[in-house]
C-alpha cells in the first residue's frame, strides 16, 4: 500500500554541532576496537549515526562528554538494529532479556561490564564509564531512570512482537517515550548544558510535560520517516500507525498516516505552550532547559530526515514547514489518546 507522507512542521530551529558530526570516525574505530563491530563499513554506520543525532539533538555537547554521549547513542542504535534483523526465536529474546538488565546494571555500576563477554556491553559500559565522569549527581539519577525505563519497553516490545500484536492507544505514548528513551535523552540533554535545576522544579508537572512534549513530537516523526526503512525489511512496527489501523472502525492507511502527523501537531503546540509557561513561571535554568529540549526535539526530526539511515530511494523527504502554527490537517478521526489530555490539563492549572 502507497501513502504520502505529510509536510513536517518544525517551529523550532536546528542547531547543529558541527565538531560532534566529526566524531563520526572515533566512534567507528570505538566500536570496532571493541569488538562491537567486526565489518568496518557497519562501524562507520553507526560511528556516523551516533556523532549525528548528539551533533543534531545535543548541540551544546562537547568535549569527552560529546564524544561519550556519541559512543552511547551508536551502541543503542546498534542493538536495536540487531534485534530488527533477528528471527523472533527463544534465542533472540533471551538476548534481549540479558541485554536490558545488562544495560541498567552498567548504568548502576559505572565502571563494571568491561569484561562481559557480549561486546555490545563492553562498548556500553566503557560509553558510561566516561559519561559518568561528565555528570552531575542528579542528572545521572535521572539517566539511570532513562535506562531502566528503555530496558522494560524493550522487554515489552519483545513481547508484542512475538504476540503479533500492540499497546493499546491509551498506552501508546508512554510506551512510545519510553522505548525511544525519551527520559535517557532528556537526562543527556540536562548533562550536556550543565544545568543546575531544584529537584522541585526539574520534578514539577508542568516542566516534565514539557519534556515529554518536546521529546514525544520528534519520536512520532522518526516514526514516520523511518517507516520506509521497516517496510524495506518486512520488520515489526510498533508505532502509532499500526496502533491506530488496529482501532476498532475503518481506517485506510493514509488515514493513520495523517492522523498521525495530527496527533503529532497536537502535542507539538501544548509544547509550545508549556515552554512559553515554564519560561514565564519558572526559573532562568528551567527556561534554559525547555529551550534545549526544544533544540533537541528539532534535532531528531532534522536527524530523522536527513539521516541515511532512514533514507529511502523510493520515497521523496517531506517538506519542513516553519511558523508558528502547523500546516492545514485532515481533522482526526482517532480518539485523543489519554495521555494527551493530561498534558493539556497540567497546563490549564498552570502545573500544580
Amino acid at each position: 500500500m502507497t501513502y504520502e507522507l505529510p509536510a513536517l512542521w518544525a517551529p523550532i530551529d536546528t542547531i547543529v554541532n558541527d565538531d560532534s558530526l566529526k566524531l563520526a570516525g572515533p566512534v567507528a574505530e570505538f566500536l570496532t576496537r571493541t569488538g562491537a563491530c567486526t565489518d568496518p563499513d557497519t562501524a562507520a554506520r553507526f560511528g556516523a549515526t551516533g556523532a549525528q543525532l548528539v551533533a543534531y539533538a545535543i548541540p551544546t555537547a562537547t568535549g569527552v562528554c560529546a564524544h561519550a554521549m556519541a559512543r552511547a547513542v551508536a551502541v543503542g542504535f546498534a542493538v536495536d538494529d540487531d534485534e530488527d534483523h533477528c528471527a523472533d526465536a527463544e534465542a533472540s529474546l533471551h538476548r534481549v532479556i540479558h541485554r536490558a538488565t545488562r544495560f541498567t546494571s552498567v548504568i548502576d555500576a559505572p565502571g563494571t561490564g568491561h569484561d562481559d563477554p557480549d561486546p555490545w556491553i563492553r562498548a556500553w559500559a566503557s560509553s558510561i564509564q566516561d559519561l559518568h565522569t561528565c555528570a552531575p549527581s542528579g542528572a545521572w539519577h535521572r539517566a539511570q531512570d532513562g535506562i531502566r525505563a528503555y530496558a522494560l519497553a524493550c522487554v515489552r516490545e519483545a513481547s508484542l512482537r512475538r504476540t503479533a500484536s500492540y499497546p493499546p492507544l491509551d498506552q501508546y505514548l508512554p510506551f512510545r517515550y519510553a522505548l525511544a528513551s525519551g527520559r535517557w535523552m532528556a537526562a543527556l540533554v540536562e548533562i550536556a548544558g550543565g544545568l543546575d535545576l531544584s529537584q522541585a522544579e526539574i520534578h514539577s508537572p508542568l516542566v516534565r510535560a514539557a519534556q515529554q512534549t518536546a521529546l514525544t513530537t520528534a519520536f512520532l516523526d522518526n516514526e514516520l520517516l523511518s517507516r520506509g526503512k521497516e517496510e524495506e525489511r518486512g520488520e515489526y512496527d510498533s508505532g502509532l500507525i499500526p496502533v491506530l489501523l488496529a482501532e476498532p472502525g475503518t481506517r485506510t492507511l493514509q488515514e493513520a498516516v495523517d492522523d498521525t502527523a495530527a496527533l503529532r501537531d497536537r502535542i507539538m503546540d501544548l509544547h509550545l505552550r508549556l515552554a512559553a509557561a515554564v519560561r514565564t513561571h519558572g526559573s532562568p535554568a528551567a527556561g534554559d532547559y525547555v529551550e534545549a529540549l526544544g533544540r533537541a526535539s528539532a534535532g531528531i526530526t532534522a536527524f530523522s530526515r536527513d539521516t541515511l539511515r532512514y533514507t529511502h530511494p523510493h520515497r521523496p523527504k517531506p517538506p519542513i514547514v516553519s511558523g508558528p502554527t502547523p500546516p492545514p490537517r485532515s481533522p482526526v478521526r482517532s480518539r485523543i489518546p489519554l495521555q494527551i489530555d493530561h498534558w493539556a490539563r497540567i497546563l490549564s492549572s498552570g502545573g500544580r
